[in-house]
């Protein structure tokens, strides 16, 4: 499960590495705002989606390396988006489900938390790829596990390379 200690580590890493990343990080919704900002998009929210939009509200590109860490009305957006792309592409119903909702931007994939589950679960996260159809396989057991990933990539000073799905130095 993701914890603020999960995210307090990944912030220290990012600038540890990164001194200038101080003011990329954007504040974090309130509890009250994010809910009533996921009620008028229909959203449901998993208790881990919930920390990590109250932890930052994304953060200006490239803070993260190479992943763009979206904001909640981002990921609205761009759940919306995907979802009518899905649609388009073959009815939606094997690319796409609605309760995926989109945390980072590789450039080409979007990593997105599935809400599908109850709200105290751990959170998977799958990396939507409409071209290889890789929706179905889960990248990660939670979003803590994402975290805890993410966090060593940072500390090694690896970025996330789109076309090897996965951490590298290149």
């Amino acid at each position: 499960m993701l914890t603020l200690t999960d995210l307090a580590a990944l912030e220290a890493a990012v600038l540890a590495c990164r001194p200038e990343a101080a003011g990329l990080f954007r504040p974090g919704l309130s509890p009250q705002r994010l809910e009533d900002v996921a009620a008028a998009a229909g959203v449901r929210l998993t208790d881990e989606a919930r920390v990590w939009w109250t932890w930052h509200d994304g953060s200006a590109p490239a803070t993260l390396p190479g992943v763009e860490h979206l904001s909640f009305a981002e990921a609205v957006e761009k759940r919306d988006f995907l979802g009518q792309l899905a649609t388009q592409v073959s009815a939606g119903s094997a690319l796409w489900h609605p309760a995926w909702i989109p945390l980072f931007e590789t450039g080409v994939d979007t990593f997105v938390v599935d809400c599908s589950g109850a709200p105290e679960a751990p959170s998977p996260l799958r990396r939507v790829d409409f071209e290889t159809g890789s929706q179905e396989r889960i990248e990660y057991p939670s979003m803590g596990a994402c975290i805890v990933e993410i966090t060593e990539a940072v500390r090694e000073r690896l970025t996330y390379d789109h076309e090897l799905n996965r951490w590298t130095g290149r």
